[in-house]
């Protein structure tokens, strides 16, 4: 009888580790497929990305470097070169000069800043989401500025806007303001991707957006190169 609840005791942790590494290999897989998630969270999708966009600067050594449409924004890449001032400052949303986009048919169309983003110096970062008023000292004889300017998405009937840096300071040699900046969508208001993917297009009508994106996208280019002759 001894013999017989030892053996039953046996069974039952051999039992409990069974059920413990289950659980276990269940507490692993459930951290994957959590860890899975994350990494797989939609994000925004980039609806059309303009790396050549087209615009007239205040200084030469103002740039956009590119423009991004999202679902819901359009961000302004900008960079600027200093050299000669003591330092420089970034406006917050919200402060007397922080930018803002002017439409360029009709002025009285304009749109607010939602924010700056990812101010890098020199390659460094120096302000990831800015909240108020950033001063920043010059300390070399050449410095690299870049940062984002985020606005809403723009309509599609906007052509043609200004991004300047504080309203009334349009000519304000101490602001960084763009001007004629090209406001680019796709043909069909979506990259080329998402054409070829959309299900309720037929093949004719995909194939046919398609040679319209790559047309309209030879013909940005070319102007982009006239436009650059400006600076």
């Amino acid at each position: 009888m001894r013999l017989f609840f030892l053996f039953l005791f046996f069974v039952n942790v051999v039992q409990g580790q069974v059920q413990h590494h289950k659980d276990y290999d269940k507490t692993e897989d459930n951290s994957a497929n959590e860890v899975a998630s994350v990494s797989n969270d939609p994000k925004t999708t980039y609806l059309y990305i303009d790396n050549s966009p087209e615009f007239k600067a205040y200084k030469k050594t103002y740039t956009i470097d590119k423009i991004e449409y999202t679902a819901n924004r359009t961000i302004f890449h900008c960079r600027v070169v200093i050299t000669k001032s003591k330092e420089i400052y970034f406006y917050a949303k919200g402060e007397g000069n922080n930018y803002v986009v002017k439409d360029k048919e009709s002025a009285a169309n304009q749109f607010e800043l939602i924010a700056i983003k990812n101010i890098y110096e020199n390659g460094i970062l120096i302000k990831e989401d800015l909240k108020e008023k950033l001063t920043v000292a010059i300390t070399r004889r050449k410095n690299v500025f870049t940062y984002e300017v985020h606005f809403e998405r723009l309509p599609q009937n906007i052509k043609t806007v200004d991004l300047i840096e504080g309203l009334g300071s349009e000519y304000d040699h101490n602001h960084f303001n763009y001007f004629n900046v090209l406001i680019k969508e796709p043909p069909t208001g979506v990259s080329e991707k998402d054409v070829l993917e959309d299900k309720k297009l037929t093949k004719q009508e995909a194939k046919a957006a398609k040679q319209k994106a790559k047309k309209l996208a030879k013909e940005q280019q070319r102007k982009a190169a006239e436009y650059r002759d400006w600076n």
